[in-house]
């Protein structure tokens, strides 16, 4: 067999923006990390004003 044939079950899938967003998983994940980040966000302001307080 040469090297170079295509292998169809190795080829990359392509997915359309309309199958991920209807894409239970995907939307879950999505909220999940949306959430993650505003946590994050308020830890790290609360982090600066402890930091800012305790120089103060």
């Amino acid at each position: 067999m040469n090297e170079k044939e295509s292998h169809p079950e190795f080829e990359p899938q392509s997915f359309s923006s309309e199958q991920i967003e209807h894409d239970p998983l995907i939307r879950n994940l999505n909220k999940i990390i949306r959430q993650a980040v505003r946590v994050l966000a308020i830890l790290m302001v609360l982090v600066i004003l402890w930091g800012i307080g305790d120089v103060v």
